[in-house]
């Protein structure tokens, strides 16, 4: 017998645009915007051709789990994450179930002690404010760097 869950993601509005113009969603299970945590703790993923990035603690809790993505009907989004455990005997499936769900409540407390929800939600607002466009030539012109000649002796 199989088991399956159900893991909502936080971050289904977030999208993050590469250098290189590529686009690429998140998915987090317990964080709502990528600044909550160190940029290090997040990993390119693919799903096929799909690149998804996923926060350190979701993949904790995906390791060993048959992984299946569930997607907006309207919109390319990324809202669920269904894991199922092929584990075909009981007393192990139950006992890698069980440290998933201690690790996610331990992950879920330590949020709750560390993050202010006050602030949380304040910068998520702001966050969710910003409307990111490509700057116009004369701001580039204006405002970026300029090419200076640079001395042959640093005096």
């Amino acid at each position: 017998m199989t088991q399956s869950f159900l893991l909502t993601n936080l971050c289904s509005k977030v999208r993050i645009k590469t250098a290189d113009k590529h686009v690429i969603q998140a998915f987090s299970a317990f964080y709502s915007h990528p600044a909550m945590i160190n940029e290090d703790a997040w990993h390119l993923i693919r799903s096929g051709t799909l690149p998804i990035l996923v926060d350190n603690d979701t993949i904790t809790i995906m390791k060993g789990l048959s992984c299946e993505w569930g997607f907006d009907a309207t919109t390319d989004a990324i809202l669920t994450l269904k894991l199922t455990c092929l584990e075909e005997e009981g007393e192990a499936r139950e006992v890698l179930l069980k440290e998933k769900l201690e690790y996610a409540k331990r992950t879920k407390a330590e949020m709750d002690h560390f993050f202010d929800r006050a602030k949380v939600e304040e910068l998520t607002a702001a966050m969710d404010a910003i409307s990111c466009s490509e700057p116009a030539d004369s701001d580039l012109l204006e405002n970026g760097p300029t090419l200076e000649r640079i001395p042959e002796e640093i005096e």
